[in-house]
């Protein structure tokens, strides 16, 4: 069994720095395109790119019985990954993703769920006071600092690129883990998403957005349970 793990908008491998010495079976956090070990003119990125990407880590190393995790917005290329390679997969589990209905984007539900699309965030980074509201309410400020020293411009193509649900009618089981304290991801908009993706399971969480840095070590046990 082996883990990948892919970052939110803006985010990178980093994300995961508190979660990853506690985790019991071998996992790779990736950096899509577009950040840290993977840079790429961010204007060319596409979600194929982005699926491509985990793709090949899946295929270079052979990798096999995978818990595919998807963050936020990592959720969409883990369904299309899904999609593509249901044979290399166990489970997905979505953290605090957005799935939007057939047809619309994640910029479609943030514009719903907040009255804009977020094209300039995505276009210059999340500033500190973004994060702060996004974050809230259970990351301190030292966290909240960390954050946004290390938070990246992003790609507009996958925010606007409509979704696919091919796997949510396929073969690989389907876990979801509600944040009911998110003010990025409103828990009612996950509770559509929980839909849209036909989880089989759903773990709530008394947190925000940030589960992975505010609970590391409670995220990590529930990880740790898919042997």
């Amino acid at each position: 069994m082996f883990r990948l793990i892919i970052h939110g908008g803006g985010g990178g491998s980093w994300t995961w720095e508190r979660l990853m010495p506690k985790l019991d079976a071998p996992s790779i956090a990736v950096d899509l395109p577009g950040r840290g070990r993977n840079p790429a003119p961010l204007a060319g990125v596409t979600p194929g790119i982005w699926t491509n990407c985990v793709l090949g880590l899946i295929e270079r190393h052979d990798l096999r019985d995978v818990v595919l995790v998807g963050y936020s917005l990592g959720g969409m290329t883990a369904l299309r990954v899904a999609a593509r390679a249901p044979e290399r997969l166990k489970r997905l589990v979505f953290i605090a993703a957005p799935i939007p209905e057939p047809g619309r984007s994640v910029a479609d539900l943030a514009f719903e769920a907040h009255g804009h699309r977020p094209m300039e965030e995505i276009d210059a980074g999340l500033s500190i006071d973004v994060l702060r509201h996004i974050l809230a309410p259970d990351l301190d400020e030292a966290t909240l600092q960390w954050v946004a020293r290390h938070n990246v411009p992003d790609a507009r193509r996958p925010y606007m690129a409509p979704v696919d649900l091919t796997a949510a009618h396929g073969p690989v089981p389907r876990t979801y883990i509600r944040t009911a304290l998110d003010h990025a991801m409103p828990p009612a908009f996950q509770d559509r998403s929980i839909v849209q993706v036909r989880a089989d399971e759903v773990i709530p969480i008394e947190s925000g957005h940030g589960v992975m840095l505010s609970r590391p070590q409670w995220l990590a046990d529930t990880l740790n349970a898919y042997i």
